[in-house]
C-alpha cells in the first residue's frame, strides 16, 4: 500500500512540475508577444507622426527616419507573426488587422482602426493568460465567469 501511495505521489509531483514548467514558458511567450505588440504600435505611431510633420522637416532626414520606423515596425510585425497560432481565429484576425495598419502610407491613419487592433490584442493576451492560469479548465471557468458577469450587469 505504501508503495502504491508513493507511486501516486511521484506521478502527481511530476504532473505538477510539468504544469509549472509549461506555465512559465507560456508566461514568457505572453510577455514576449506583449513587448512585440508595443514595439509595433510605437513604430506605427512614429511613421504616422513623421508623415504629419512632413512639411516642417528636411525631406531627406524624414525619409531616413521613415525607413527606420518602417523597418522597426516590420521587425516587430514579423516577430508577432512568429508568436501567433495560425489555427486560432482571434490570432488570424490580429494578423490581418496588423497587416492593414502596416499598409497605411498616407495621412489617412484611422485612430479607430488602431484602437480596434489594440483591443483585439488585449483580448488575445487576456485569453492566453486564462489558458496559462486555468489549463485544462479554461473553457468551463471562462464560461462560468462570463455568465456571472452577464448576470451582474443585467441586475444593475
Amino acid at each position: 500500500m505504501a508503495a502504491f501511495l508513493g507511486l501516486i505521489a511521484a506521478v502527481t509531483a511530476a504532473l505538477i512540475a510539468r504544469s509549472v514548467m509549461v506555465s512559465n514558458h507560456r508566461q514568457a511567450w505572453i510577455n514576449g508577444l506583449r513587448d512585440d505588440l508595443a514595439q509595433f504600435f510605437t513604430a506605427i505611431d512614429q511613421i504616422h507622426f513623421r508623415i504629419m510633420a512632413h512639411s516642417q522637416v528636411d525631406t531627406r532626414k524624414l525619409g531616413e527616419e521613415q525607413r527606420k520606423a518602417r523597418n522597426d515596425g516590420m521587425l516587430a510585425y514579423r516577430k508577432i507573426l512568429m508568436r501567433l497560432n495560425i489555427n486560432e481565429p482571434l490570432h488570424q484576425q490580429l494578423e490581418k488587422s496588423l497587416e492593414a495598419l502596416l499598409k497605411i502610407q498616407d495621412e489617412n491613419l484611422d485612430e479607430g482602426q488602431i484602437v480596434a487592433t489594440v483591443t483585439l490584442a488585449r483580448a488575445i493576451l487576456k485569453r492566453e493568460w486564462e489558458v496559462t492560469k486555468y489549463g485544462w479548465f479554461t473553457e468551463p471557468i471562462s464560461g462560468l465567469k462570463s455568465r456571472v458577469r452577464r448576470r451582474a450587469t443585467s441586475n444593475k
